[in-house]
């Protein structure tokens, strides 16, 4: 059972469902032979090393190691316990997901999912309530926001009171400690709990698949703080999200590109006006978990500052990163005091659309312009600083004709030679690549293509052999019955493999399908999917499958025997130190077998 899902129902939507189609709906995939490559969602890479095999329904990226099946792609990508991951392909392939009475609380994700759209249900009835919602719609209608947005955004409003939501979870069954978890209630000093969101128009904050995972509560008058956000939690972490992106997945694919602004009422004044590919990053500067998000989608991005924030050179860094991700990024800077919200309100949102399209300046200029603004480029030193700047932007930049033409017009705006910026490029350091750690996390075997590395517990023949052996047998499982007891963990030097050995065999005691995407199923284990994932593609394209089974199979049987003796040996020489006659004589019996087993 899988949190309580059946182990039939769980097989049946592995097999409905396509790796193909699931992945290539977050990220593109080029078909190459008879396998779809992507750049790696899980580190940074410029060259693409993400491969997706349709045949064996898995993935695997030579890059990091991450792999698995569909299941292990979802849990990795939207952070999702297995059991959500299988409900949420029953959802997508029409599969009834039958289960007993308390499975709905058996996954606390599923309870905070619950929660916070039950509190999403009760602001947003409050906002539309006669009385208690007035003046939050009044607010609302002044800012131009119609109520086809507030329907469809599900925005609301918390009144002033301590408890109002509590006592209404606590009708609906729900126990109220789980609202801390969510960040909808505190405690109190006294031991309580209160409604963290009090006098606050309320933006539900929705994840990729639509669901509620935060809320932002912004004050109508002047009190402060002007914004209170969610705390993080298990399902809602701000520089990770970015706002509406829900509702925008589509327009951003088909256009190609995605504005990025700040806040709530900048992206819903926008979407209102016709401008659908955009996000915003709630009211937070770009982290890479947002640029990394952004690159899933989109590689090309419009970066949108209001007036005030636009010679703020800290800006720069977000940039910095969406280069270094591969992103082709511009930016437009608005008129001093509007932001989005103003602007497309005063001037409408064509005049907006036009703005962040044919008026946006691509980062070189921005950027330069900027440094120009703050330094005196007839000075030495300062022409040195907006040099070392530039070029920490210029390094990051992969395409070699792009970067030549960025050197040359540095080199003409600061009237220098070519080569002199040409030698100040060369002792820029590029900085420490940021890797996803999630992702190859907990793998044990070398990859397949970087063998060169031993196991810390085989050397690296011992560790080949045993995933070419098991990859094969994954290949042509009907062999196993001839070759079953090279499945014994004695032949299997690391606890992983010797599970997944273990595993194949139960698998066929059971008659139950082996394969790669079966075998992952079966074993529900995050790093031992990365390493099936790894097995499996070692053996692809080897011809003539049983020969070379045979050949590995015969040299770990031929390992494990040189193993067993070097063990006897040095048995047999602490018997012959101790005189111990009677242990020697048994030891020497063992070793005269094995000597006459080998020849």
């Amino acid at each position: 059972m899988s949190g309580l899902i059946p182990d039939d129902t769980v097989e049946e939507v592995r097999n409905r469902s396509d790796i193909i189609e699931v992945i290539s709906a977050y990220i593109p995939l080029k078909q190459k032979g008879k396998n779809f490559w992507a750049l790696c969602p899980f580190h940074h890479e410029k060259t693409a090393s993400f491969s997706v095999n349709p045949e064996k329904q898995i993935f695997y990226c030579f890059g990091c190691n991450a792999g698995g099946s569909v299941f292990n792609f979802l849990m990795q990508y939207e952070k999702m316990e297995f059991p959500e991951a299988v409900r949420a392909l029953a959802e997508k392939y029409g599969i009834d997901v039958k289960t007993s009475k308390d499975t709905a609380s058996s996954s606390i994700s599923n309870e905070l999912y619950k929660v916070n759209d039950l509190a999403a249900a009760f602001y947003h009835g409050i906002l539309l309530k006669k009385g208690a919602g007035d003046a939050a719609r009044q607010y609302l209608g002044k800012r131009g926001i119609s109520e086809n947005t507030l329907e469809e955004f599900r925005l609301g409003y918390a009144p002033d009171s301590w408890d109002s939501l509590i006592t209404y979870i606590k009708k609906n069954g729900m126990d109220e400690g789980l609202l801390v978890k969510t960040g909808l209630a505190v405690q109190s000093r006294k031991g309580g709990y209160h409604d963290m969101f009090r006098k606050r128009l309320l933006f539900p904050i929705f994840n990729v698949r639509g669901k509620v995972i935060g809320f932002g509560g912004r004050v109508m008058g002047n009190d402060s703080p002007k914004y209170l956000n969610s705390p993080d939690t298990k399902l809602y972490n701000k520089g990770r999200e970015l706002y509406g992106l829900s509702h925008t997945l589509d327009y951003i694919k088909e256009s190609g590109y995605i504005i990025i602004v700040e806040g709530y009422m900048d992206f819903l004044t926008s979407f209102q006006g016709g401008v659908r590919n955009i996000a915003a990053t709630l009211g937070t500067a770009l982290t890479i978990e947002h640029i990394r998000l952004i690159k899933r989608y989109a590689s090309n991005v419009v970066i949108v500052y209001d007036g005030d924030a636009a010679g703020e050179l800290a800006s720069l860094r977000g940039l910095d990163m969406l280069v270094e991700e591969g992103l082709n990024v511009r930016i437009v800077t608005l008129p001093e005091g509007l932001d989005p919200d103003d602007y497309v309100r005063s001037r409408g949102a064509q005049e907006f659309r036009e703005k962040t399209s044919s008026g946006a300046k691509d980062l070189f200029d921005y950027k330069l312009g900027l440094l120009l603004g703050k330094y005196d480029k007839s000075r030495l030193e300062d022409k040195a600083i907006i040099s070392r700047e530039m070029l920490q932007t210029i390094s990051k930049i992969d395409n070699a004709i792009i970067k030549s033409g960025y050197i040359k017009r540095l080199a003409e705006k600061l009237n220098v030679v070519e080569s002199a910026i040409l030698e100040e490029l060369r002792k820029v350091k590029a900085g420490p690549v940021r890797v996803n750690t999630q992702s190859g996390r907990g793998t044990v075997i070398p990859s397949a293509r970087a063998s060169a590395q031993a196991s810390t517990q085989a050397d690296v023949p011992a560790v080949l052999a045993e995933k070419m052996a098991l990859g094969l047998l994954l290949e042509i499982p009907d062999v196993i019955p001839e070759v079953e007891d090279i499945l014994s963990p004695e032949y299997f030097n690391t606890p992983q493999m010797q599970r997944i050995a273990d595993a194949i065999l139960k698998l066929k005691e059971k008659n139950l399908s082996i394969t790669p995407a079966s075998l992952m199923n079966y074993l529900k284990d995050d790093k031992l999917s990365q390493i099936i994932s790894e097995i499996a593609v070692t053996v692809d394209g080897i011809e003539d499958k049983k020969k070379n089974l045979l050949n590995c199979i015969s040299w770990l049987r031929k390992n494990n025997l040189k193993v067993k003796l070097k063990n006897l040996e040095a048995l047999i020489s602490s018997a012959q130190g101790a005189k111990d006659n009677n242990l020697l004589q048994g030891l020497m019996s063992q070793y005269d077998h094995l000597i006459r087993s080998r020849n």
